[in-house]
């Protein structure tokens, strides 16, 4: 039994949920932001979890969960849902769960440049630093934040100097790569954009094209160094060498519009990966008795 939890405005777990319909797997669509609630209990000690009146057994279960970024429920409500189902999950080996090597579920940028340089990427010439004024030439770099989704932005947008540390890096060209690794399925993904960062904007293309080989093993080594078996690494050329370098690797990445340009075939190898992880195909439920 596939357990898919999100918000109800997240793509991503619909799309995901849609890939096990198709393949005639069982499974359950747990809205975090329905209404009513969905009701939870779990006792820490004992495998079972009852959700919405269903009881399902860590045994043959397996979760996608997604943080909702998307709602404007309390955010004491949605770490609350989110920690009680993850916890339940972490808690219990035999549940599938993407990332169980990752048990934090934090990713430092920093740290992920020296591993990547370290696994076989090539990596932009990189600072972290609020002195701006380091940089006699500011037009050839940019900054981005050591932590958080923001977006990139020109170094000569920055001012001398900031309150916090910025990731400084040489700027990079398109065409940009989205490397994405599902268990053992790696898809790969270019885009080309006239801004400095297509997520700015909907005026940018984007196609399924082969994963280079060498990027590949590298994204193999990072993410098992990082005990990842579901990420999305992104990567630029370097204007002087005409190399991809690896910018950034993202640990729960949303993966709707890539899934588009590849026909499904993503989102189906997320799903077959989970689905290896569950120990029966068959679920063990039984209905709650009411209290």
């Amino acid at each position: 039994m596939l357990l898919i939890v999100g918000s109800k405005e997240d793509h991503n777990i619909n799309r995901l949920a849609d890939a096990a319909k198709w393949r005639g797997h069982p499974y359950r669509l747990i809205h975090t932001d329905a209404d009513p609630p969905p009701s939870i209990t779990w006792k820490p000690g004992e495998k079972d979890i009852t959700i919405n009146g269903e009881t399902f057994s860590a045994e043959s279960a397996s979760l996608f969960i997604r943080y909702d970024v998307f709602s404007n429920d309390d955010e004491a409500k949605k770490s609350a849902i989110f920690d009680a189902l993850r916890g339940w999950a972490a808690a219990y080996p035999a549940v599938g769960m993407l990332n169980r090597g990752n048990e934090t579920l934090e990713m430092s940028k920093p740290r992920a440049l020296v591993l990547a340089k370290e696994c076989g990427f090539d990596v932009p010439m990189s600072w972290i630093t609020s002195d701006f004024n380091r940089f006699a030439v500011k037009d050839g770099f940019i900054a981005k934040p050591v932590a958080g989704g923001d977006y990139a932005r020109p170094l000569t947008d920055m001012p001398e100097s900031a309150d916090r540390p910025w990731i400084v890096q040489e700027k990079l060209v398109y065409p940009e790569l989205r490397l994405f690794r599902a268990g053992s399925s790696y898809l790969a993904f270019e885009i080309t954009s006239e801004v400095l960062d297509y997520r700015t904007t909907r005026d940018f293309t984007l196609k399924e094209v082969t994963p280079p080989p060498g990027l590949v093993e590298a994204m193999g080594k990072l993410t098992d160094r990082l005990g990842l078996d579901y990420a999305a690494a992104d990567l630029k050329t370097n204007p002087r060498t005409g190399k991809l370098e690896f910018l950034e690797v993202n640990t729960m990445p949303m993966f709707t519009g890539y899934d588009d340009a590849a026909q499904g075939r993503l989102s189906d190898a997320i799903f077959l990966t989970l689905k290896k992880m569950e120990k029966s195909a068959a679920p063990k439920l039984k209905i709650a008795p009411k209290p």
